[in-house]
């Protein structure tokens, strides 16, 4: 792994590899980009010029980040990027506080569905592998699936255009 901007921890890691291996079939391909909380999993669309001078592969996970948003309450959230720089961002994990495993699991699937034809997938991990409170919050992997990035792309940015 190359040098990345912060040192990630030892839970964000194990569960960044794990993901890895579930969504692209090889551990150590994706890395933790941020430290849990500092991914904006709110995007300000309703703020002028707030993102217009953002990369466009912050702004598809932005628009990403708000159709979850609708669907489960994104906190502690963190970014996952490409093992090797440029570490352009390839998804995000979001951790939050769950009282109810299977309404959590009724809103993943909700999600998926909503974003099956961004060619997303979005998957929960168990509350005792989360990198900020475990066993008390969710971890919630979002990422693109394997070969499928153009598509996410598309959508995204279909959807920021109509929500701009």
């Amino acid at each position: 792994m190359d040098k990345l901007k912060y040192k990630p921890t030892k839970a964000q890691l194990a569960l960044a590899n794990r993901i890895s291996q579930d969504t692209y079939g090889e551990k150590g391909c994706i890395v933790p980009l941020t430290r849990c909380g500092e991914f904006c999993a709110f995007p300000m669309l309703n703020w002028p010029g707030f993102w217009s001078d953002k990369p466009a592969d912050e702004l598809v996970w932005m628009a990403v980040a708000a159709r979850v948003n609708d669907v489960i309450r994104l906190d502690h959230s963190w970014s996952l990027g490409f093992c090797r720089p440029p570490h352009e961002p390839w998804g995000f994990v979001s951790e939050p506080y769950t009282t109810s495993v299977k309404s959590l699991e009724q809103d993943v699937q909700q999600v998926s569905d909503l974003l099956e034809s961004w060619a997303i997938r979005v998957a929960a991990y168990p509350a005792s592998e989360a990198a900020w409170n475990a066993p008390h919050c969710t971890p919630i992997a979002v990422t693109f699936m394997k070969d499928c990035w153009p598509e996410t792309i598309r959508q995204a940015f279909r959807w920021l255009a109509d929500h701009a």
